[in-house]
């Protein structure tokens, strides 16, 4: 498990990576909520919790189905 934990971490900073090109890190983040899984998934308990009932995410380099496996956390 902690060898697909690393695989998996590896390929987020490398897509990261890519997508911000030139953009600071610090202001990548912020411009797009980044974030553990954890934290976004107690911000959609707290949505919840105010009566939101759905919630729409934009992956920005969702390339196949397999991709979806990186929202499991949050899907739980």
């Amino acid at each position: 498990m902690a060898a697909k934990k690393a695989v998996l971490r590896a390929d987020t900073w490398r897509r990261v990576e890519r997508l911000r090109g030139r953009t600071a890190a610090p202001s990548y983040a912020v411009r797009h909520h980044a974030g553990p899984a954890a934290e976004h998934a107690e911000r959609y308990v707290r949505l919840a919790a105010e009566g939101v009932d759905a919630v729409f995410l934009g992956l920005q380099d969702l390339n196949g189905p397999d991709d979806l496996e990186r929202l499991a956390p949050m899907l739980a």
